[in-house]
Parts: structure tokens; C-alpha cells; sequence
């Protein structure tokens, strides 16, 4: 086996020790080596796992540009390693060491709020309102009768978008792209991966959503977010240009920053791809990661209250109730906290990239970048 088999073998192995969680996401290795993965033990798993990661420079991999394998395969190493001493074997670390290893990334210092609002109120003006709040009442509700209707919408409005893409604007319709009603157990709205170039869309048909939703959930899940995203990594598996770490994406993964961020920023990455109510609320959300990410930082990394600006702002400029404010403060101070800030650090780190990166260069970003290599790729173009 090549070190990065090695790598995937040991992973796959180590999935059987997680009760209760998800740790692998998507996966697209080969049957030889999910049968050998079946003859490991999770703690033998875990073991040659942090071997391979101290033989890491003796490993072939190479380092150079665009995708830097070996500085990647250092990050993934450590990521998997952390969620199993994390999540199986409860081994105890600081809360902002745990949360580095498994975003692969530095936590960034809070967003300075006023410089923030003073733009995202710009925004508001010059759309003609007057403050978040009354933009979200302004939004035009839909709702779907039959499932046949939502697909007809959905899949339009992907067609529409995938016009953006150019030469990629093929491999989008080559995919297949399935729209379903939730089951029993699903979210409202998800996206799921299932390999060979097949991805599921979940809409509930008896939610009403607005339509700015709708066109931000498509394009953040499907095009020329997340689903373009795995239909890049399934071409470079399919034609043989990469290493079996690309055949595997765990639930916290070294590339969830920029995949996150791609996925937020796909409203602008190959111009504006929505209608302007739906790109203002993509604005909105990129604004809203932002006043969470305070939160989630005073109260994770600095031990201390939610800041009261924050607070203010939900309150007064997004117009939250109280119980949405305790709600969603909730999910992403605590029940997310792991995971949640991956997405304003993806946002800045893809923002930053597309900045230096022409249209022709863009589809370096999907090719499983962690955020250190990212960084690596922008060092190297502007020597």
C-alpha cells in the first residue's frame, strides 16, 4: 500500500469505535481497501495512525503546489486522531487545542461588530431598507404542492446557475442532482453525497420557505456549492489524479473551512449567480456567521458572557425573538461549537483567495484544500 492508503485503511478501520456519531461522511474508496479496513482494530487503527503521522516526512508525499499533499496529509492525520481521543477515548485537552485540530485552523481573533454593521447597513441602504428586519419581512414566500413542483424549481434554478460555471458548467450537468421529501429523522433541508457523481437535495414540501432561502440553501448545497464541490473530487478520483486522502471526508475535516467557504461564498465566486433579494440575504448570512462567531469566541476560547453589542445587534438590527435568540445562540455557542466556526474562518480564508485568484484559477480552491495549504497556495502566487 502507498503512505496515503496507509492513511485511508487506518481511518476507515477506526469508524467502527464512534457509537452515536458520524465520522465518516463521505467515502469513496474502493471495496480492496474497505475489506482491509475491516481487519483492523479501532485501537490498532488509531495507533499506526499516529505512527504514519511521526513517518509523515519519509512519506513520498509530495509538498508543492497547488495542493501541498504532504502539509494536508499532516492535517488530516491530526484531525482524525483528535476526533477519536475526543469523541471515543474522552481524552482531555483544552477546548481552543481541540477545536485548531479539528478545523486544521487557527481560531481568528472577533470580528470587530461596528466596522461590520457600518458595511452590512450600507448594504441595507442602498437596497432600500432600513435594517434587516424589514428586509426579511419584505421576502416573498413559496411553498410546493407536489415534489414534482419542487424539482422543477429546484433543478431550473440549477441549470440557471451551473451558466456561471463555465467549462464546469459540464461536469454540473453530467452529475445527477436528486430532489427529495425528507424522511422520518432528516432535517427540513439537507445534502447528501452518494458517490458516482449522485447527490440528494431534502426539501420539506409542507415548510413554507422564503425564496431567498431557497436560491441561498441551493447554491450554498448544490451549485456551485457543495455538490460541485464533490463532483470536482470525484472527477480528479475517476481519472486517477490524486492520492487515496481524497477518497475520504470525515465529519470534522481539514478541508470543512474551505469547503464551508465556498459554499457561503458561492453567491460571488463566478459573478452574481442570484437574483438581488436573494444575494442581499446571502450578504445577511455571511453578516450573521460573523456576530455568532463573537459569541461562540467569548464564550468558548475567552470563558465569558456572549458580548452585549452582539446581542444588541440580533435583537435590534435582525429583529430575533427572544426564544429564536436563545435558539440559535444555543446551537452555535454549544451544540455546534466544535464545528460552527469553521464557516467565518472558511468565509475569510476563501474571500481572501478569491481576491488573488483569477476566474481560471478558481477551481484550485475544491481541490481538497485545508486552510493551511490554502494560505501556502497565496504565498507561492505572490512571490
Amino acid at each position: 500500500m502507498t503512505f496515503a492508503e496507509e492513511v485511508l485503511v487506518n481511518t476507515l478501520a477506526l469508524d467502527r469505535a464512534f457509537r452515536g456519531f458520524e465520522f465518516l461522511h463521505v467515502c469513496l474508496a474502493p471495496e480492496r481497501l474497505r475489506r482491509r479496513a475491516r481487519r483492523v482494530s479501532p485501537a490498532r487503527a488509531l495507533a499506526r495512525l499516529r505512527e504514519l503521522e511521526s513517518d509523515l516526512d519519509s512519506s513520498g508525499l509530495t509538498d508543492e503546489a497547488p495542493r501541498f499533499r504532504r502539509t494536508y496529509a499532516r492535517d488530516f492525520l491530526r484531525c482524525v486522531i483528535a476526533q477519536a481521543e475526543t469523541f471515543v477515548y474522552e481524552k482531555r485537552r483544552d477546548f481552543p487545542d481541540t477545536v485548531r485540530l479539528l478545523m486544521a485552523a487557527p481560531v481568528i481573533v472577533p470580528f470587530d461588530l461596528e466596522r461590520e454593521l457600518v458595511r452590512f447597513k450600507a448594504l441595507l441602504r442602498r437596497a432600500g431598507f432600513s435594517s434587516a428586519a424589514e428586509f426579511n419581512r419584505s421576502k416573498r414566500k413559496v411553498r410546493f404542492l407536489s415534489r414534482r413542483q419542487l424539482s422543477d424549481y429546484v433543478l431550473d434554478f440549477v441549470d440557471r446557475t451551473a451558466t456561471r460555471l463555465g467549462s464546469l458548467r459540464r461536469l454540473v450537468a453530467q452529475g445527477e442532482l436528486r430532489i427529495s421529501v425528507p424522511g422520518k429523522g432528516d432535517p427540513p433541508c439537507f445534502y447528501r453525497y452518494e458517490g458516482r457523481g449522485r447527490g440528494t437535495l431534502g426539501i420539506a414540501l409542507e415548510t413554507e420557505f422564503t425564496e431567498n432561502f431557497l436560491h441561498n440553501f441551493v447554491s450554498h448545497e448544490a451549485v456551485p456549492g457543495h455538490h460541485l464541490y464533490y463532483l470536482i473530487k470525484q472527477r480528479r478520483v475517476d481519472e486517477g489524479r490524486t492520492d487515496a486522502l481524497d477518497l475520504v471526508d470525515t465529519y470534522y475535516s481539514p478541508e470543512n473551512a474551505v469547503n464551508e467557504g465556498l459554499a457561503v461564498n458561492s453567491d460571488r465566486l463566478y459573478g452574481q449567480v442570484l437574483d438581488d433579494s436573494s444575494q442581499l440575504s446571502a450578504q445577511v448570512e455571511k453578516f450573521l456567521h460573523r456576530v455568532f462567531y463573537n459569541c461562540w469566541h467569548r464564550v468558548n476560547i475567552s470563558r465569558r458572557p456572549p458580548e452585549t453589542r452582539a446581542l444588541e445587534i440580533l435583537r435590534r438590527e435582525m429583529g430575533y425573538s427572544e426564544p429564536l435568540l436563545r435558539s440559535r445562540l444555543r446551537y452555535h455557542v454549544r451544540e455546534a461549537r466544535y464545528y460552527s466556526p469553521v464557516y467565518p474562518i472558511g468565509i475569510a480564508a476563501v474571500e481572501r483567495a478569491a481576491r488573488r485568484l483569477t476566474r481560471g484559477e478558481l477551481p484550485a480552491l475544491y481541490a481538497q484544500q485545508s486552510v493551511s495549504t490554502l494560505d501556502r497556495l497565496l504565498e507561492r502566487r505572490s512571490a
